[in-house]
């Protein structure tokens, strides 16, 4: 009698277009983390719990109201980022471990090899992690610190999910950023010059071959829909955030303009006594020189984001007081 209620229950909602409570609990579904895919994460077993309740589910899922889906996402991603951060890189460690099992475990095999070019292997054995933001000399600190090309391009957000809880937020956390007028200069010539791999290349020619020169790609091709096609024109900011939770960060951030000051810095920090080699340097003018008024201001408005983050001026007039800013809320560390 009362499964019959129940169902029947369900009918008259489905018949008015509304919800009920079972519904919305199977549409949240980890809804703030996501799937790699971009689908939605798997469903419970048959058989369990959770499983009968999404069965049950199942048929009313196109009946989904769109506002109460996007207003159940917004609470979750609100609550996920007033999580302290341990409990929230718990919650995403976990995630991955049972609904996205077969990437977890890719991500999991770098950290034992040293076959290919971007194992993590090293990132444990010093205990650091080096976040590489493309034309921010990244290779050159790599090679001098790791003996290899460590992590390749991966992003903070993505090492939160190869590190366990504990040692994420204990190993030594660090990046290089660089002004984003002279980056976008970098990579501009980088890729017109064939780049890392044939795939740089055949990007750059099928892309923005059809531009005459840097002038005619800033003007025409450098758009906020379209800096996310290639990683060497994506925002540094990105590289450094969770989309969930603030309080995942670096330790440290480095800054190219002063680059071989802070790399002492980091050596220190790590435990590396060894001097920076400059390498992979494109050979151009210097950043300002390929700029007009116009030009500046598009770069400007485009990676927003990045200048108000980190600071940047045109000119680099800004150095000494982002330097200063940094350095004073880095923590104290008393001599061992």
């Amino acid at each position: 009698m009362q499964d019959r209620a129940r169902n029947a229950g369900i009918a008259g909602a489905e018949a008015q277009g509304t919800r009920t409570h079972p519904v919305q609990y199977a549409e949240i579904n980890i809804i703030a983390f996501g799937h790699p895919s971009g689908e939605a994460a798997p469903a419970p077993a048959a058989g369990t719990a959770s499983g009968a309740l999404c069965a049950n589910v199942e048929p009313f899922k196109i009946k989904t109201a769109p506002l109460l889906k996007d207003g159940i996402r917004e609470s979750m991603k609100r609550l996920l980022n007033v999580l302290p951060a341990r409990a929230y890189l718990q919650l995403k460690w976990n995630y991955g471990r049972l609904f996205d099992r077969k990437a977890f475990e890719e991500l999991q095999k770098l950290r034992y090899t040293t076959q290919g070019t971007f194992s993590f292997k090293e990132f444990d054995r010093k205990k650091a992690i080096f976040v590489h933001i493309p034309k921010c000399a990244g290779i050159a600190v790599k090679r001098v610190l790791f003996d290899d090309l460590s992590g390749g391009h991966t992003k903070l957000t993505t090492y939160c999910r190869v590190f366990e809880p504990e040692l994420f937020l204990s190993y030594f956390k660090f990046t290089f950023i660089r002004n984003p007028w002279d980056r976008l200069v970098s990579a501009y010539h980088y890729l017109q010059g064939g780049g890392f791999a044939e795939g740089d290349k055949k990007w750059f020619e099928r892309e923005l071959g059809r531009y005459g020169d840097f002038d005619d790609f800033v003007r025409n091709w450098l758009r906020t829909e379209n800096i996310r096609k290639h990683i060497h024109f994506i925002p540094q900011v990105e590289f450094l955030e969770d989309e969930n939770n603030s309080g995942v960060k670096v330790d440290y951030i480095g800054f190219f303009e002063n680059i071989e000051s802070d790399f002492n810095y980091i050596a220190g920090r790590i435990g590396v006594d060894n001097t920076l080699k400059k390498g992979n340097a494109s050979s151009h003018n210097g950043y300002w020189d390929y700029y007009s008024e116009t030009t500046r201001e598009i770069v400007r408005d485009v990676y927003r984001r990045d200048i108000e983050r980190f600071g940047y001026e045109f000119d680099n007039s800004s150095l000494a007081r982002q330097v200063a800013n940094r350095d004073a809320a880095l923590p104290r560390i008393e001599p061992g």
